[in-house]
Parts: C-alpha cells; sequence; structure tokens
C-alpha cells in the first residue's frame, strides 16, 4: 500500500510551555479548535490553520475581543457537542467549561455554563455520545486519579445530578483520551492508556469488548489522542513510537498513516481529529506542527 501523502503546517500564534504535554482538538462550522495547554488557551482556527478572530482563554488577558476566563484554571481537552457548541475539562480538577456559539464575533459571555462535578478528580479526555441534541447528551470523561470512564447525562444543557456510570475500574491504570464507536446498534468506549500502554475497547455499559496492545510488530508506547470515522474505524496517536495508526472497526490492524517515512518532523503526536467530509485526518505534535493526510477519499460512502 502506498505511503499516503502528508502536508505539514506550523501552527500560529501556539506555543508550549512545556513541550511534550498532550493537547487535544475537534472540527466544527469550517474551525478547528486546538487546545493549547501550559497557556491556559483554547485557539479557534480556519480550515487553512488560519487564526480566526475568536480565543478562548484561562485567566489570561487576551488582545483579541473576544475570551472566556476560567479563574486559576486551563483548558486541557475538547469534545464537541453539536455544531457551535462544545466542552471543555480544565486543570481545575472537577470543572468543565460548556461554550455555545463557537465562531467569529460570537459574545463570549452568552451562552457559557461552568459545571462542577465533585467526583471528578483529574478529567482528561472528553466523548459525547450519538443519538443526543446540542441540550441532551451522554458524556465519557476520563479521569487519571479515580482511573476509569464516568459517563453522565445532560438534560436540558445542565447535568442531571445522577449517579455517573463507572467504565473500566480496575481495567484502566491511566486513561487519557476516549472515543465513542458505533458499529450497528452496539455503541462503545475507546480508550487509550498511558501506563498500560494499551487501546481498551468498552461496552456502553462497561463490559470489555477488546484490548489493543500492539500493532504491526510493534508495541504501543504512550498512545494519546484518539477519533473514529464514519464507518467505524479506530485512528489513533501512537505517541511514544511516533506514529498514526488505522484500525478496522473490530481492532485488527489495517495500516500506519503517519511515521518516519511520510512525517520524518513529526514528534510525539498527541491531538488528532478526522474531517469527515474531505476524508483527512489532522494530527498535532509538541512542536505545535500539524500534520495533515489524506486517508480515504472526500466522502466516501463508508
Amino acid at each position: 500500500m502506498a505511503v499516503p501523502v502528508v502536508r505539514k503546517t506550523k501552527l500560529q500564534n501556539a506555543t508550549l510551555k512545556a513541550p511534550g504535554i498532550s493537547y487535544d482538538m475537534c472540527h466544527m462550522n469550517e474551525r478547528l479548535i486546538i487546545v493549547i495547554p501550559g497557556n491556559g488557551v483554547a485557539r479557534l482556527y480556519d480550515d487553512n490553520l488560519n487564526p480566526a478572530e475568536v480565543r478562548y482563554e484561562t485567566g489570561v488577558k487576551s488582545p483579541m475581543k473576544y475570551t472566556f476566563n476560567v479563574p486559576n484554571s486551563q483548558l486541557n481537552y475538547v469534545a464537541q457537542i453539536s455544531n457551535g457548541k462544545v466542552i471543555f475539562a480544565t486543570d481545575n480538577k472537577k470543572k468543565l467549561l460548556i461554550v455555545k456559539n463557537v465562531q467569529d464575533g460570537a459574545n463570549a459571555d452568552e451562552g457559557r455554563v461552568e459545571v462542577t462535578l465533585n467526583f471528578l478528580k483529574d478529567p482528561r479526555g472528553l466523548a459525547v455520545f450519538p443519538g443526543g441534541t446540542i441540550d441532551d447528551f451522554r458524556l465519557a470523561i476520563c479521569d487519571c486519579v479515580e482511573n476509569c470512564v464516568f459517563v453522565i447525562r445532560f438534560v436540558n444543557g445542565i447535568y442531571d445530578g445522577g449517579v455517573p456510570m463507572v467504565i473500566g475500574k480496575g481495567e484502566l491504570a491511566s486513561p487519557n483520551y476516549v472515543a465513542v464507536q458505533q458499529l450497528g446498534n452496539e455503541v462503545r468506549l475507546v480508550v487509550t492508556d498511558l501506563m498500560r500502554k494499551a487501546l481498551f475497547v468498552f461496552h456502553e455499559q462497561g463490559a470489555i469488548r477488546n484490548t489493543v496492545y500492539s500493532c504491526d510488530g510493534v508495541d504501543l508506547d504512550r498512545p494519546h489522542g484518539i477519533c473514529i470515522d464514519r464507518g467505524g474505524s479506530i485512528i489513533f496517536a501512537d505517541s511514544g513510537n511516533n506514529r498514526v495508526v488505522q484500525l478496522n472497526p473490530d481492532c485488527t490492524f489495517n495500516r500506519v498513516l503517519l511515521n518516519k517515512d511520510n512525517a520524518p518532523d513529526m514528534n510525539e503526536p498527541c491531538g488528532i481529529m478526522i474531517k469527515q467530509e474531505t476524508g483527512e485526518v489532522m494530527v498535532g505534535d509538541a512542536k505545535c506542527d500539524i500534520f495533515t493526510v489524506q486517508y480515504r477519499e472526500a466522502n466516501e460512502n463508508l
């Protein structure tokens, strides 16, 4: 199989205070939201990776017009709820930030909700379940201290206060990122675990479905960001091995999308996302470089 062609873009207006820290990204409304930890900042870019006007911050005054402030916190991870609405995890341990109206010119004071969840200890990656609406949805949250994934429900835009479902307790040691995979009527959670150096797949009710410790003859090393193609394929960053791997929906190996052969400058890939409409994967590394690879035809019927 031919090695996919890769575009490399230096991310403008972005620096990491502590290189190698994980960061996260998502795509909506022809905008990229890229969270830059260590600076407490989530920035908005267009599809060509040019900085947009809006910048979301935590506790730092921005030279740009539109900001969000979460005192004494940093934004670390992000998930898309729907077009125009996202949710961030912060390093305030128990706090999430929901932001509506994510677009150029949005009023930063409108549609912002801070959510305190007392059961959280160290929230990491987030994922929204399919089938919800902008205000009614289920959310999966990795917790790196509780060593599990919590699943909670929001109703009318607020946490319903119910007891969270706990998934992976006893199996997970350091869950960092999570994605939701739907195969027919079955919904699964796919989780990368730093300490276990593995990828875990759980049924939405908690039963373990699969575990991946190696791909293409190479043991995983500090797996990070993960996303699911609309056909169910799993794409994740195998950070310690400087590669991005595609698995089939059943977790069997498909191919390596990025490695030293086609992305020799890539250094510890972290954040990852799919542009479903174009068939591209975008990966951010520890040097704030973004690598884009076409892994299927645009609008391919999967």
